[in-house]
């Protein structure tokens, strides 16, 4: 036991592998739950498609508010524990499908969505803690890929499943498979040693310390390339399964697109990170954003037809997964250590608060007209984009000479 503590203490990649794992698996657990929610609730339930988005609205609603609360625990709790609490969602999450009671089906969904506000400012946190400043932007983009690759095997395994079997088999195999994870990272994931006492003390001081950070210009535009790229992911991840199902009446052709789309999302997001490790935010960046405003034009031009979803839907999936990539070293860039958690715990709001808006967008117009939401969001991708500009201007008024955020 000594032995394996003292190898722990000196291996820097150790605590980054876990995290990995923990994050892989938690998408491979929560993509597919997330994929195949809005077809269980239509088929299985009988909701209608604004009912489906109400009820992924109460789930935002509640990841904000674990945001707020997240940040604040990375501060002062720390980053590792707030990450293992918000792994508790995917068992939660599993049990969805095995309930046919929909105000507790939502009110687990609400719960789920509160949990992953805490895994992600806390695996966030976690990562700028224990990765080396020089290959932060291909760790980052390594992490996300628990969300993109991990939710491509899930998507995987799960349609073939619920096909097969039926929705409730899925939730029973996922829900051990989720225990088993859970409890393996709560026993084998170290403390980062990045956190020292002095960052903890310093960081309660502030704890609430909002309001001064919303004060800040490189703040508030680093928030809105959180907020505006995700309203589109709010539409998309909804209702681009519901656009799929109406036009094929196949869980498969749902759960198919979803491995499609991750496995592209994944390769993009390395060739990101790997740019801006050599080249710096600023170019990978912008062209993401570019990338992301085309990709939407051309689903809601293209979206009637199967290969416009599949290949436009992929493409905007590579840009917003990109600039989730991106999110951590640019955190790092606006961020000190002890305001670090808090910065991330407003990004992750603004998270919610994307996804909320692009879900009620959806849950408005989709049955008027499938395009329409899309059409509405290619409206923040041109906010994302001008605010792209300025976050970069913005930064580099303040440190001229520093190579990453060039």
């Amino acid at each position: 036991m000594e032995r394996m503590k003292r190898f722990v203490e000196r291996t820097w990649w150790w605590p980054v592998a876990i995290l990995f794992l923990g994050q892989f698996m938690s998408g491979a657990i929560g993509g597919p739950q997330s994929s195949l929610f809005p077809v269980y609730l239509e088929r299985d339930l009988g909701f209608a498609a604004l009912a489906i988005s109400l009820s992924s609205s109460v789930r935002q609603l509640l990841g904000m508010a674990a945001s707020l609360i997240g940040g604040a625990l990375c501060d002062s709790l720390g980053r590792r524990q707030t990450f293992v609490l918000g792994l508790s969602g995917i068992i939660a999450g599993s049990l969805i499908f095995q309930i046919q009671w929909p105000w507790l089906v939502v009110l687990i969904w609400a719960y789920a969505g509160f949990s992953l506000g805490l895994r992600t400012v806390g695996g966030m946190g976690y990562l700028i803690d224990v990765a080396r400043p020089e290959m932060l932007g291909t760790l980052s983009a390594i992490y996300t890929w628990g969300q993109t690759l991990g939710g491509a095997v899930g998507n995987a395994v799960a349609g073939p499943v619920v096909d097969q079997t039926s929705f409730a088999h899925f939730g029973r195999l996922m829900f051990v498979v989720s225990a088993v994870v859970v409890g393996f990272v709560w026993l084998a994931l170290p403390k980062p040693a990045a956190t020292t006492a002095a960052v903890k003390t310093q960081a309660r001081k502030g704890l609430f310390g909002y309001g001064d950070l919303l004060k800040r210009a490189d703040v508030v535009a680093l928030g809105m390339l959180r907020f505006l790229p995700t309203s589109y992911w709010g539409v998309a991840s909804v209702f681009i399964p519901l656009w799929i199902y109406d036009q094929t009446e196949s869980v498969s052709m749902v759960a198919w697109y979803g491995t499609l789309s991750q496995v592209m999302a994944s390769l993009a997001q390395w060739v990101v990170g790997r740019l801006s490790d050599r080249i710096g935010r600023r170019r990978p960046a912008l062209v993401v954003l570019s990338i992301l405003l085309i990709s939407i034009i051309a689903l809601a031009l293209t979206g009637q037809h199967l290969w416009g979803i599949y290949a436009f839907g992929t493409l905007g999936a590579c840009a917003a997964w990109c600039m989730s990539a991106l999110i951590p070293g640019l955190a790092s860039d606006v961020a000190d250590a002890q305001e670090r958690g808090r910065v991330l715990g407003l990004l992750h709001l603004l998270w919610n608060g994307g996804m909320l808006v692009g879900a009620l967008i959806g849950g408005a117009l989709f049955e008027w007209s499938a395009a329409a939401p899309f059409w509405v969001a290619a409206g923040f991708g041109i906010g994302a984009l001008v605010y792209g500009f300025r976050l970069f201007r913005l930064l580099q008024q303040r440190q001229p000479a520093a190579t990453p955020a060039s």
